[in-house]
């Protein structure tokens, strides 16, 4: 979501283009249990009734297309909205 409110208020690419990072296999090197999940089937994979049963943390990396806008309604429309509001009244200050 931040890349995308980046990209539409036209910050650097710098700012929002990120590598990949492996979240399962962070934690994994933690030795905490993590899965990946690339697709909804891969939800079939997961014994969600022994998780939950369990005392130790899970880690599950939900993989997203990043290119899909998410819907910036809702709260980052207020936020957006209040910014705008604030900079005005800054702006009459001066």
């Amino acid at each position: 979501m931040v890349k995308h409110g980046q990209r539409m208020g036209g910050a650097e690419r710098v700012g929002f283009d990120l590598p990949p990072v492996d979240f399962a296999a962070m934690a994994r090197a933690c030795g905490v249990e993590a899965f990946t999940i690339t697709q909804p089937s891969d939800f079939d994979l997961i014994d969600f009734v022994a998780l939950g049963s369990k005392r130790a943390p899970t880690l599950i990396d939900i993989r997203i297309d990043a290119e899909v806008v998410p819907p910036m309604g809702g709260a980052s429309r207020c936020w957006l909205q209040a910014a705008a509001a604030s900079a005005d009244v800054v702006y009459r200050l001066l």
